[in-house]
């Protein structure tokens, strides 16, 4: 069995990033005021990342295309950091220990169905990336979309 940890990033293709349309127009409608720079975001992107334990490429392969993504509306990326164009701002958010990740537990389960006797461990993070336009995203605006995101109740800032 191996225990290298593989990362993949999933993000919903154009069309289908309906979650990411809307979080683009929550922050403009919310913070876009006081922040105008935030009102006027290029683009917005939220990318589900995967830290897969415990199995070998072709399990982790075949996990992937059939458990974590579905190929006619997802991008899959298999690399170790976050896919982003250069002036991009991103940050990861995570569960914190103990807390419940349903996502993680899902697809825990289906892999192990999948992979018969092999238990895998997966942790999860969502990757929101902004594209600023013709106005810069400040330090505090940052943290204010940062602060809208993340409950410290039960997630908190991730590496991404």
């Amino acid at each position: 069995m191996n225990v290298n940890v593989r990362r993949v990033f999933v993000e919903k293709r154009a069309g289908f990033d309906i979650d990411a349309r809307r979080l683009q127009s929550d922050l403009a409608d919310f913070l876009g005021l006081r922040y105008p720079a935030l009102a006027r975001l290029k683009n917005l992107r939220i990318l589900n990342r995967y830290d897969i334990s415990g199995l070998d490429e072709m399990q982790f392969r075949q996990v992937t295309e059939l458990v974590l993504s579905e190929p006619q509306c997802d991008n899959v990326f298999f690399q170790d950091a976050a896919p982003v164009e250069a002036g991009d701002l991103f940050f990861a958010v995570e569960y914190l220990p103990g807390q419940y990740n349903q996502r993680a537990d899902s697809a825990q389960q289906c892999a192990e169905l999948i992979c018969g006797q092999i238990k895998p461990v997966i942790r999860t993070a969502l990757v929101y990336v902004l594209a600023p336009s013709d106005i810069p995203v400040s330090d505090e605006a940052l943290e204010a979309v940062k602060s809208y995101l993340i409950n410290p109740v039960d997630s908190r800032e991730a590496r991404a």
